[in-house]
């Protein structure tokens, strides 16, 4: 399945799957801009997952934006939609006019230092359709990003996300594809990642 993008890009994996990089898709300034708006104004929270039939915090902490009754749920989490921001609104506006997707619902991570992180886990989940178009974009901090193919443990690729880079997910990447956010102990300043998302209501 190929997915039209309307974009000059060349696909980084080399099977099961989409995945594009760009790197400097918002200029430094504007991506400070957003960063510090974000981290001083967004409502972020503290929120616990049950795994295996254990509750744990996460280990960072996050914040659910959509349109109005756009409900999202994940590792026995309800999240209720809190109302678009300003700086949010104008993030997605140009990313949809750039790739010309839509997008009704952003998930937020705070990752406030390197020891928080994201596990390995596939944004599979029913309401995001069967072949998700995930548009990702990262503020902050540099990090390690890391993907891992379920079938062929030959097939992984990492990569290093800078601030103001969109990260395309898209195609079949969420059947045969994990990824991460591993810990990264000598970082010290946070990261926001925001994944736009189209939600089935």
């Amino acid at each position: 399945m190929k997915t039209a993008l309307h974009l000059n890009a060349e696909n980084l994996i080399t099977k099961n799957g989409e995945l594009y990089l760009f790197e400097n898709f918002f200029e430094a300034n504007n991506a400070e801009k957003y960063y510090h708006q974000l981290l001083n104004n967004i409502p972020w929270q503290k929120r616990s997952i049950t795994m295996f039939g254990k509750t744990v915090d996460q280990p960072r902490l996050i914040s659910w934006h959509a349109d109005p009754d756009v409900h999202y749920s994940y590792s026995g989490i309800d999240l209720t939609p809190t109302p678009w921001t300003q700086t949010l609104l104008n993030i997605k506006e140009v990313i949809e006019t750039t790739i010309r997707q839509e997008f009704n619902s952003a998930f937020l991570n705070l990752y406030r230092h390197g020891r928080d992180y994201m596990g390995w886990h596939r944004d599979n989940e029913k309401v995001l359709g069967p072949y998700p178009l995930i548009a990702s974009v990262s503020l902050g901090a540099r990090r390690k990003f890391k993907f891992k193919h379920m079938k062929n443990s030959d097939l992984n690729y990492d990569m290093e996300l800078n601030s103001g880079s969109l990260l395309i997910m898209c195609g079949e990447i969420q059947h045969y594809w994990k990824h991460s956010l591993p810990k990264a102990l000598r970082v010290n300043e946070p990261r926001i990642n925001i994944t736009f998302r189209q939600v089935s209501m």
